[in-house]
């Protein structure tokens, strides 16, 4: 059974912040971070993991997901930093040697582990449809197979039917209201 490249103590974090509900790691990048969820998205927008106030904020997952992952699309929201940081990498997934580097990313949650074998990648609006809540499994897997379309880069993943999907989203700035995303599979380790 494969495992994830790093471990994750939820038991300190927990002391920390209650909110943590999982890690994502990407190796080889600065994509190394606690992921939290609120009772909406505008608390960790702008605050640390221990609640202070900090721009750079915390990734978080949208307070309209379940707390572990289960749904069939789970966003994961961060910020673009300038220096990098958080989601200030998934930009360079509009390459297709940078994702030929870095294909795969890992999640960990308190329940289990999972590779994200990444699938997607492109700019969208934030009021593109990767955003809704509600849809049916076969309507995700119809928007999923719409993403892989749009990708600037290429995948070797099939979409299965039962995939469940993350959606790590920041902002973009070729146009106002921009977003990069990067979709990914969740493909579960233990």
């Amino acid at each position: 059974m494969e495992t994830a490249p790093i471990e994750v103590d939820f038991e300190a974090l927990w002391e920390t912040n209650e909110d943590v509900v999982g890690w994502i790691y990407c190796e080889d990048t600065p994509i190394n971070f606690p992921v939290v969820q609120a009772e909406d998205n505008n608390y960790y927008l702008r605050r640390l993991i221990d609640g202070t106030w900090n721009s750079s904020g915390t990734l978080f997952v949208d307070y309209r997901n379940a707390d572990d992952f289960s749904d069939s699309n789970t966003i994961i929201y961060g910020h673009n930093m300038k220096n990098k940081g958080m989601f200030g990498t998934l930009s360079n997934y509009k390459e297709q040697s940078y994702y030929d580097e870095h294909p795969l990313m890992w999640l960990l949650t308190p329940d289990g582990n999972y590779k994200v074998e990444l699938i997607a990648g492109y700019v969208t609006s934030s009021t593109s449809e990767i955003y809704s809540f509600g849809q049916t499994e076969e309507e995700v897997l119809a928007l999923v197979e719409q993403s892989i379309e749009k990708s600037t880069f290429a995948s070797d993943f099939q979409v299965l039917q039962g995939d469940r999907f993350v959606t790590l989203s920041t902002c973009s700035y070729e146009y106002d209201n921009a977003r990069n995303v990067l979709i990914g599979r969740l493909i579960p380790l233990d």
